[in-house]
């Protein structure tokens, strides 16, 4: 609640429903015809629901500032993207160092706020010239901690 009030300015009325909306929730897990006993949600909004992709947003929205001091850019939606563009003659393991470094930041953030990041639908793309792909090593990757990701 306070990031809604403070970081978006949500107040009043609608910060009273955001909170109604997000705390004391139940679920149940149904599989075939079995369902089980309701279950109260200490975190996160029902999987599916219209504002979760945009209340993910406003939750992670801290990550944008670590994205930032170190000089790169993302996107957020229901995932979060980062991403640079690396000058022609910048070499491509600088470049991953430095989002290395940014990637080891945001895993932080994420276990120091209820999140985990998937390293297994991690993915990287490197999009190159053809002399920038003649001069790529063959052996890159991108760490995120313990997990490699071939681009």
């Amino acid at each position: 609640m306070i990031r809604l009030q403070h970081s978006v300015g949500i107040t009043d009325a609608a910060l009273s429903w955001l909170n109604s909306y997000i705390t004391e929730r139940y679920q149940r897990v149904a599989v075939d015809s079995a369902t089980s006993a309701d279950c109260v949600m200490k975190c996160g909004v029902p999987q599916g629901s219209v504002l979760g992709p945009i209340l993910y947003c406003i939750y992670t929205r801290p990550i944008g500032d670590i994205v930032a001091r170190h000089g790169l850019q993302y996107h957020c939606y229901a995932d979060t993207q980062i991403y640079m563009a690396v000058k022609h003659n910048q070499p491509i393991t600088e470049a991953i160092t430095k989002i290395e470094q940014c990637l080891t930041e945001v895993t932080d953030w994420y276990g120091k706020n209820q999140l985990k990041l998937n390293t297994e639908k991690s993915e990287a793309v490197i999009f190159l010239t053809s002399k920038q792909r003649n001069d790529l090593p063959s052996d890159i990757s991108v760490a995120i901690g313990r997990h490699r990701v071939v681009p």
